[in-house]
């Protein structure tokens, strides 16, 4: 599998300015092109087809959090692979030139497509598909060593990784959030070992509901 790094050019505007920190704070995950259909009645039934009356496209996943602290004036890099394909060029070129985000840790790869998410709303809420293929490279193989950041923003898993610790070490704030699980279990013992070092927790509302009474 062919990979390829951008030129600075390419890598959005970084902000920076003066002495300290080359970020404001530094993420790490996947990025997704989101396609979003809006004004749905219902959902389709087997066998049926429906008309959204809305339609939209971004880039998702980490890269949602990535726009907004960057809008926020932050000096907000993103350490992620990028398919060499079309929702690749598109998400890239939304994060590091439209927005801001420095893409100077995230690399391009040539035969691994895009993670893609199908996003329905209806009724106040969303359901979403999703397709795609874990990431040729690691968050530890892209950020080694990482940048001197003032915080970072990390998913956390089942597998820890070692530029966090390093982040840590420099004096870095350490924010956390957790992904989906299918169970719908956390079990408590598992959340105190992934959130151990973290300074700040940060679910969603419906994760806080099933993680609350889990974590002190």
């Amino acid at each position: 599998m062919q990979t390829r790094r951008i030129g600075k050019e390419a890598h959005g505007d970084c902000r920076s300015s003066g002495w300290g920190p080359e970020l404001d704070i530094l993420l790490s995950g996947t990025v997704f092109l989101d396609i979003i259909f809006t004004g749905l009645d219902h959902l389709p039934e087997p066998g049926t087809e429906v008309w959204a009356t809305g339609l939209g496209s971004s880039p998702g996943g980490i890269a949602n959090l990535a726009v907004a602290l960057s809008r926020l004036q932050l000096r907000t890099g993103l350490a992620a692979a990028f398919g060499e394909d079309a929702y690749g060029d598109f998400c890239w070129d939304v994060l590091a030139v439209q927005e801001g985000v420095d893409l100077s840790h995230s690399r391009r790869f040539y035969g691994w497509h895009s993670p893609l998410t199908v996003s329905m709303a209806i009724d106040r809420d969303r359901s979403m598909i999703t397709h795609g293929h874990p990431a040729p490279i690691s968050a530890d193989e892209l950020l080694d060593p990482p940048p001197a950041t003032k915080a970072c923003f990390v998913h956390v898993d089942l597998h820890s990784d070692r530029w966090v610790r390093k982040s840590k070490e420099q004096g870095a704030l350490l924010f956390a959030d957790v992904g989906w699980d299918p169970t719908e279990r956390w079990e408590p013992s598992m959340l105190r070992q992934l959130l151990d070092g973290y300074d700040v927790f940060l679910p969603t509302a419906s994760r806080r509901s099933v993680t609350r009474g889990q974590t002190t």
